[in-house]
């Protein structure tokens, strides 16, 4: 089996599956997208015994941001990992200063990401998607206009995304998902 259908394989069959989730919303809205919930011990388990939160940035993660950049043609991408209050940014190139950062979890898409059925999150433009397009993120501050992200799945549990963003909207290609899945 080719490498790219290895990892879609992998990514759909070590899914969230029965993880409780919980809405995100912003200013007073729900969207229906969902995101790690205070029920999911055995994710947040999986991932606190990796004690990779709040480390210094790693060549290997740094690597890992750069090549999801360059194989999505995105001039932002990132690592991130999502805990149960936010996600923490351990790689992220075209953003100087942004590794260490956090988002809260009721903002995060990569927390919206960890929560999909399959780990994969596709929005080729936030501002004509109904779930997106209130986000504070895409409404002021970062501007936010595309985003994909696949998830990292370690021990069955998905605890990170790779992903890429920015603030044009574009098609996000099947090349573009299968490289992401890859890199996850």
């Amino acid at each position: 089996m080719d490498p790219i259908a290895r990892a879609r394989e992998l990514l759909a069959s070590d899914g969230p599956g029965g993880t409780v989730l919980r809405r995100l919303s912003w200013a007073g809205q729900t969207t229906g997208v969902t995101a790690a919930g205070d029920d999911d011990d055995e994710r947040l388990a999986v991932l606190h015994d990796l004690a990779i939160l709040d480390t210094p940035a790693e060549p290997a993660y740094d690597d890992i941001a750069r090549l999801a950049s360059a194989s999505c043609g995105s001039r932002i991408a990132a690592v991130n990992f999502v805990d149960r209050h936010r996600h923490w940014t351990k790689a992220i190139c075209g953003v100087p200063g942004g590794q260490g950062a956090s988002v809260a979890v009721e903002r995060s898409l990569c927390a919206a990401t960890v929560a999909t059925d399959g780990g994969l999150l596709t929005v080729p433009d936030m501002l004509t998607d109904a779930r997106w397009r209130a986000h504070p993120d895409v409404t002021g501050g970062a501007r936010l206009r595309f985003y994909a992200g696949a998830a990292i799945v370690v021990a069955r549990q998905p605890i990170a995304v790779v992903c890429v963003f920015g603030d044009e909207p574009r098609p996000i290609t099947e090349a573009d998902e299968d490289a992401l899945a890859v890199l996850a």
